[in-house]
């Protein structure tokens, strides 16, 4: 009985377990990892052609040429027609002799200035046709303030400011016009490619497919 159990102590010890091996690729974690390899292959992606010559891929691509608005030095675009001034300039306080009592289909009535101060002229009687006046009664009347801007200026936004005519022209914010149209080329570098069941390795720049087989 010692010396069969002293003969199974002895399998147990000295090989009962068989060390794993692979006839083809490398053991990992109790399987064989077989890598295949195949060439990648430089190509243009999708939409773009090589350029031998530039050992590039190109891709043209034509749109319209942008009509875009420029202002003189010194102004900046208001609307579609107009440049206003950068400059804000200050506005003035301007005297004008005004009746309230003159209609303004009255042509016989008027108001003058004389010796800075003002006058209002009212037709009182008139000739008989209308078109001319007998007699006129004569006013002092104060002069009124308006606040306005200066001339050469106009009003925008409360501010005075001069205008200019807006110049309009075509322009092409990349690429290069040519009859009205902007030419934009795109010059990349071909890609590495692999068939479809292959990943690209980037360190090789190698297409591979790996697959796991049982280890002998």
């Amino acid at each position: 009985m010692k010396r069969i159990l002293l003969l199974i102590l002895l399998l147990l010890l000295c090989g009962c377990s068989k060390e794993l091996s692979c006839s083809e690729g490398v053991l990992e974690d109790g399987k064989c990892k077989i890598v295949e390899e195949v060439e990648a292959k430089l190509a243009c992606k999708t939409g773009y052609t090589y350029d031998s010559a530039k050992d590039k891929c190109t891709n043209t691509l034509t749109i319209d040429a942008k009509q875009v608005s420029i202002c003189p030095n010194g102004y900046e675009i208001g609307n579609d027609v107009w440049c206003y001034s950068e400059k804000v300039y200050d506005k003035e306080t301007v005297k004008s002799c005004v009746s309230d009592k003159i209609k303004k289909d009255d042509k016989l009535s008027s108001t003058y200035e004389k010796d800075n101060t003002c006058y209002e002229k009212i037709c009182t009687e008139k000739s008989e046709d209308g078109k001319s006046c007998i007699t006129f009664q004569e006013n002092k009347i104060e002069y009124k303030e308006e606040v306005t801007c200066p001339k050469g200026t106009i009003s925008v936004k409360g501010e005075c400011r001069k205008k200019q005519w807006m110049n309009k022209k075509l322009s092409c914010e990349i690429g290069e016009m040519v009859d009205k149209k902007c030419i934009i080329t795109d010059e990349v570098d071909r890609e590495y490619t692999c068939p479809s069941d292959y990943k690209l390795n980037e360190k090789t720049k190698k297409c591979e497919k790996i697959r796991y087989v049982e280890a002998e």
